[in-house]
């Protein structure tokens, strides 16, 4: 997990992917993670369901081991209804020859075109 991955959803030509070194964030898995990307990443004033809030999916520390609970994946952002960071997990125990403990954490920003702040549909030319 030396790898962080950049998605943006938002970009001119596409959506775009850019790897990097963890730098910072070395060290941390899971809740911790996405918890102090979405701290020092996002500005705390920006609108929840904007382009400068960031979804941030990661494997916890331990993923791909066979500890009880490895393969849990923490989802963490911004939250609309609180406007604080909201963290949630998913999975359960995953055996470590499984593809998904591959996974690296990711960080996901900016809405596609045609999502608007505080709306939940896209808006679609014909």
């Amino acid at each position: 997990m030396d790898i962080l991955l950049r998605i943006d959803v938002g970009a001119p030509a596409g959506p775009s992917i850019r790897k990097e070194f963890l730098g910072p964030y070395a060290g941390l898995g899971g809740r911790a993670l996405t918890s102090t990307i979405v701290a020092a990443e996002v500005p705390p004033l920006c609108h929840a369901l904007g382009p400068e809030n960031k979804l941030v999916i990661a494997p916890g520390l331990l993923s791909g081991t066979a500890a009880s609970q490895s393969g849990r994946l923490s989802i963490g952002c911004k939250s609309p209804l609180t406007g604080g960071i909201k963290e949630s997990n998913a999975g359960a125990r995953r055996r470590r020859s499984s593809p998904a403990s591959a996974m690296r954490p990711s960080s996901s920003k900016a809405s596609p075109p045609g999502i608007r702040p505080g709306s939940c549909t896209s808006t679609q030319a014909a």
